[in-house]
């Protein structure tokens, strides 16, 4: 299902993207335990990541890069927090020497079950800015709307993993 909402909080310096997947939590978290399924959406569509490390332990790091339209982003995750199933908190960085905004962030992915007897998966990923200017340096590369279609390819790779 395709992303419900993007939410730019100016005063917390939050951006938060919401989706409902249909699936129960337990799955959705194969795409981020799982590398090769996190590859598939954690880019653009058209251009996945390719995670050279993976570990989803605190105080451990994941290492991925990008390739879009001719420009390489490498970047990493400093895992911070782990809840199985329900909560990933992660710091995010690029690697020195790439023509991105600067500095990190702090990310944090949930999953809630839907209320009731409806199947499937709240998804919510809520990025943590360091700064009213990093925010807007983001806002002016385009991020929302990049990371929206990211977390907007989650249920095709669930459907194509089952």
């Amino acid at each position: 299902m395709p992303v419900t909402s993007v939410v730019t909080d100016l005063e917390a310096l939050t951006f938060t993207v919401s989706s409902r997947v249909n699936a129960a939590p337990e799955s959705v978290w194969r795409l981020i335990e799982d590398p090769s399924l996190l590859e598939g959406w954690w880019g653009p569509p058209g251009h996945p990541a390719e995670f050279s490390e993976h570990s989803l332990t605190p105080g451990e790091r994941c290492r991925f890069t990008i390739f879009e339209h001719g420009v390489v982003a490498s970047g990493w995750w400093r895992i911070l927090e782990v809840e199985k199933h329900h909560r990933l908190i992660f710091e995010d960085g690029r690697e020195p020497g790439q023509d991105l905004p600067r500095g990190t962030t702090q990310m944090t992915l949930s999953l809630d079950a839907l209320p009731g007897n409806q199947p499937g998966t709240l998804v919510r990923l809520c990025v943590e800015f360091s700064s009213a200017r990093q925010l807007d340096a983001m806002a002016e590369a385009d991020f929302e709307e990049t990371l929206s279609a990211c977390v907007g390819q989650m249920d095709k790779l669930l459907l194509a993993a089952a």
